[in-house]
């Protein structure tokens, strides 16, 4: 295997202009800063693995993917024994771009036998023609995308009368019920650790309420800090200096993706959670974004605003057939999940009356302000080794 720190020479196709070049190693600082402006959520770039997994940042090698010489993307990825494990998530390059990344680093890592892709955009056509043996496995989850129009009035219109109507009745109850309630919007650096870890207690408090547990430990409080003091929207509702409601979300390039929302189990009938929510969408809008990602698993609160799901699932290639049959270590687990995906939309049917496929969340209560236990991917397991 070549050494860290020697790049590979660049190889480009001037059938269909992709480019492809390989560092070992560190990625350049202004490489690094493109490939954030061409994203639009911190998973298909580096920022959430400086923040959540940076111990893996040493391991790291990556595959620069240009097209007719723009930037489409930087696969980074670890060897693991046999495997490259790209750590990259949400990727949506086409297929036959990936095919033949996968092409070239069988070509570069002579041991490696399979390229992993987790969490990434289901491919538009599972039947199309693979250079390489490929299996792709379905998470059962969705990242829920809401488009932005360019103004909030635009935004406004979107929502069906009854739903217009909910939002400020929810309003006008919050205000009678508590004065001197307030909406506050913070970036950035004025994002201190006591406001993060105040929406984080809501998020075990709301959890404990349903019955469930909240995945948002204490490393991953730690990370939401890191990322938030230069990327991070804040937008709570405070009552005097109390934190009442609260979405942490990051922005980059032209979208904001959301990484917790929480309130007090307490005020469930104000449904502050979506109030903040919707502070925190007209807030993207005013910075310009196009794009919201309020990412994994179903909730009444994302359609009722009209975010679309973008079905997730892994991916991967191997060097030869006889890799792809031998890994059964695969297929097993994706086939259990999938039962049990089943088995609890299910529970949730005989629970709720109403049939919800595929949520990856804690059986709640079915109220409106409904919030699945582990609604960012972050707290996600992601099989990374």
């Amino acid at each position: 295997m070549p050494a860290l720190g020697v790049n590979s020479l660049p190889r480009s196709s001037p059938d269909d202009g992709l480019t492809l070049d390989l560092i070992r190693g560190e990625l350049p600082s202004d490489l690094d800063l493109h490939a954030q402006s061409v994203a639009d959520n911190p998973w298909v770039c580096l920022l959430e693995t400086r923040a959540f997994a940076a111990h893996l940042l040493p391991r790291m090698h990556h595959l620069v993917v240009r097209v007719q010489s723009d930037l489409a993307g930087v696969l980074s990825f670890y060897v693991n024994g046999p495997s490259l494990v790209v750590v990259n998530e949400c990727v949506a390059m086409p297929t036959t771009v990936l095919d033949r990344c996968a092409s070239w680093l069988f070509d570069e890592y002579p041991d490696a036998t399979r390229l992993q892709l987790i969490n990434t955009s289901r491919p538009e056509h599972i039947d199309s023609p693979h250079v390489l043996p490929s299996r792709t496995i379905s998470r059962g989850i969705e990242n829920y995308v809401l488009e932005l129009p360019r103004s909030i009035q635009e935004f406004s219109a979107t929502f069906s009368g009854r739903t217009r109507q909910r939002l400020r009745s929810r309003e006008r109850q919050l205000a009678k019920a508590l004065p001197g309630s307030r909406n506050v919007v913070v970036t950035g650096g004025a994002i201190d650790a006591a406001l993060i870890d105040a929406i984080v207690a809501l998020n075990h408090a709301r959890m404990r309420a349903k019955g469930g547990r909240s995945l948002l430990d204490a490393s991953f409080a730690v990370g939401l800090r890191t990322i938030c003091r230069t990327r991070g929207v804040v937008c709570a509702y405070l009552d005097g200096d109390r934190v009442i409601a609260g979405t942490i979300s990051v922005k980059v390039g032209r979208g904001w993706s959301l990484f917790v929302i929480a309130h007090d189990p307490a005020l469930n009938q104000y449904s502050p959670g979506t109030l903040c929510m919707l502070r925190a969408i007209e807030a993207a809008i005013d910075d310009g974004a196009s794009r919201f990602n309020l990412m994994w698993g179903k909730s009444d609160y994302k359609t009722r605003l009209g975010a679309r799901p973008i079905a997730l699932c892994d991916r991967y290639w191997y060097r030869s057939r006889l890799a792809w049959f031998l890994d059964y270590g695969v297929v097993f687990p994706g086939r259990v999940a999938a039962v049990r995906a089943a088995v609890h939309a299910l529970r949730r049917w005989l629970h709720l009356g109403q049939f919800i496929p595929f949520a990856r969340s804690v059986p709640g209560t079915g109220d409106p302000d409904d919030t699945p236990a582990d609604d960012s991917p972050a707290a996600d397991a992601n099989g990374r080794d």
